[in-house]
């Protein structure tokens, strides 16, 4: 019996050998990659510009229809050709005022016509 002692410790004492070195590897394997030490990486190329006002004609076109918040019959006593807009887009008219003058260049011709003839 003595003698069959000697290779069933020496086979426990491997066994546990072999259990701590296998252990101890697991271990060693589940480490955190934030131990490695960082490699270099490269910076990006960066540009940089000053931010600034400038003047520029801003020009859009486009196709469409103009619609207003309001709209005003208006009423005129004769027909002709705007000689003066008085107003601009988006000022606030009140009632009766002068928005426009008629050019009464041809108004004036047949007036003189017409007073000739008479």
């Amino acid at each position: 019996m003595i003698g069959s002692e000697r290779p069933l410790k020496l086979m426990f004492r491997r066994a546990a050998l072999s259990a701590l070195l296998f252990s101890s590897l697991v271990l060693v394997g589940c480490g955190s990659a934030s131990d490695a030490p960082p490699t270099a990486q490269a910076l990006p190329t960066v540009r940089v510009a000053i931010v600034a006002t400038s003047a520029s004609a801003l020009e859009i076109q486009a196709i469409g229809t103009a619609m207003w918040r309001q709209e005003t019959p208006l009423g005129f006593t004769s027909d002709g050709q705007i000689a003066r807009i008085l107003v601009n887009e988006g000022d606030i008219v009140r009632r009766g005022q002068l928005l426009a003058t008629l050019d009464t260049t041809p108004i004036v011709a047949e007036l003189s016509v017409a007073q000739a003839e008479a």
